[in-house]
């Protein structure tokens, strides 16, 4: 299911080129930076030679690359994280600097997932997602992330996508490191969004509110 408005969404982003996220609710308080050039993806995607394909079904998101090196502040899950067959709630993840540097409560399991590599511990996805989405309305956790990320707005630990960057398959690795574009052998969403949730996107002049009470406002 591909909506229209999550089409026009994701060409307004673009148009913008925020250099940051906002996000704040009463348990969050988080600035994602973005990388320069980002490429703002939802609905259809396309191959490297111009096929169109849908990743995933339903596409209630619009999401992009976060600059790992400029991510600041604190977030709380809204949904469960299911790692190792464990199931983490209400867990609070604090960032400096990019890394997350510490944890409310002490979850080992997530623990030892943020030990695999350098890149697990900061951010390869930020996605916004409309807390009244089709999967949202639908009041049920289903604890399989290609379900529950179409349902609230979310950063992933780890790998990020190269098609999130404007040609970003023409460039090397070192320009892609000193662009911000995280690496990991894990690539792990976290559900962070409610109908608490406003969302500002940070201009040189500025901010814009992208989200209220978690819905849009543009």
């Amino acid at each position: 299911m591909i909506s229209n408005s999550i089409i026009n969404m994701k060409e307004s982003l673009n148009d913008y080129q925020f250099s940051a996220l906002h996000f704040v609710s009463g348990k969050t308080d988080l600035t994602v930076g973005l990388v320069k050039n980002h490429v703002w993806i939802g609905g259809s995607e396309t191959t490297k030679d111009g096929k169109k394909f849908m990743s995933n079904i339903p596409v209630e998101e619009v999401w992009t690359m976060p600059n790992r090196y400029y991510v600041n502040g604190y977030v709380t899950t809204t949904k469960p994280i299911i790692l190792a067959g464990t199931t983490i709630r209400n867990v609070k993840l604090f960032f400096k600097n990019g890394k997350v540097i510490r944890m409310e409560p002490k979850q080992q399991v997530l623990l030892d997932t943020l030990q695999t590599d350098e890149g697990a511990r900061m951010l390869g996805e930020v996605a916004l997602v409309s807390a009244n989405s089709s999967i949202a309305k639908m009041g049920i956790t289903f604890q399989t992330t290609l379900l529950d990320e179409n349902a609230a707005c979310h950063i992933a630990l780890g790998q990020a996508y190269i098609d999130n960057l404007l040609d970003g398959y023409l460039k090397k690795e070192e320009e892609l490191t000193e662009l911000g574009m995280n690496k990991s052998a894990i690539h792990e969403d976290i559900m962070i969004g409610d109908s608490s949730m406003s969302v500002y996107g940070i201009l040189e002049k500025g901010e814009i509110l992208i989200m209220e009470n978690g819905d849009w406002t543009i």
